[in-house]
């Protein structure tokens, strides 16, 4: 499954965030700066995840954006589906051409086997895994 940049962006802001949460809000030029994703588009992603809530923000002096619950709660689907709900709609795109295709053979049960495996796996790895130095392993599903 190929992960767009909206995606990606999105995973490590956020996780750059969980990293900062002692800090309080982090501004998005810092995010921006340190990541270096372009101000702008780094925005729009915030927004769409604080839409979510993923993240809570705060305008003015010492404001900026902080995760809105607990990084055991955030997992690496409730992310992507904020922002570019498209990546889980190609899987599922996928899955459907090969229904249409291949009907009940051996190569339709292998992809919906992946299917169900991948979105479970997305569901199962937190923002907490990742910060905690990913230890947990998604190949245990």
């Amino acid at each position: 499954m190929m992960i767009s940049k909206t995606c990606l962006y999105a995973l490590k802001s956020v996780t750059y965030i969980a990293r900062n949460e002692a800090a309080g809000y982090v501004t998005i030029q810092q995010i921006s700066d340190r990541l270096g994703i372009s101000f702008t588009f780094l925005t729009k992603i915030l927004q769409q995840l604080s839409s979510a809530g993923i993240l809570e923000s705060r305008k003015g002096p010492g404001g900026g954006v902080k995760l809105a619950k607990n990084q055991v709660n955030i997992s690496f689907l409730d992310i992507i589906r904020a922002v570019d709900e498209r990546c889980i709609q190609a899987l599922e795109t996928h899955h459907s051409a090969a229904t249409t295709c291949c009907g009940n053979c051996a190569l339709k049960k292998q992809l919906d086997i992946i299917q169900t495996n991948v979105a479970a796996m997305m569901d199962n790895v937190t923002i907490a895994d990742i910060t905690s130095g990913g230890r947990k392993s998604v190949s245990t599903l």
